[in-house]
């Protein structure tokens, strides 16, 4: 639970790993998944119940068949940099993601002989 820049109170995400994805997602979460939300917001900020729910939003995130964690790497001898798999933590993760994406192409461009 937390408020945004603009003084909105949301809570979530969840993720559900799911076989099929419909293109588009749905636009609103599953109301089972709302009620879970709505029950893990209030209990800890009980003054939410007294709130109006003003909208929910339901989408893809992309994963890696590979790994559940993120895919931060380079191949060596390769200045291709790959940053993918990011889920929902990214903007938390995000200084940290950049700077590890930043430190391996500092590596390539060191082995290039460009530096």
């Amino acid at each position: 639970v937390w408020r945004s820049a603009l003084g909105v109170v949301a809570c979530g995400p969840t993720a559900e790993p799911v076989r099929e994805v419909e293109m588009p997602p749905r636009e609103e979460a599953r109301p089972e998944v709302r009620a879970a939300l709505l029950d893990a917001a209030c209990a800890a900020v009980p003054q939410l119940r007294e709130a109006g729910v003003a909208g929910s939003y339901s989408g893809l995130r992309p994963g890696c068949d590979l790994s559940a964690d993120y895919q931060i790497g380079r191949t060596e001898g390769s200045s291709w940099v790959t940053v993918g798999a990011i889920r929902s933590t990214g903007l938390t993760g995000a200084l940290g993601i950049a700077r590890r994406a930043a430190a391996l192409c500092d590596e390539a461009w060191r082995e290039s002989g460009a530096a």
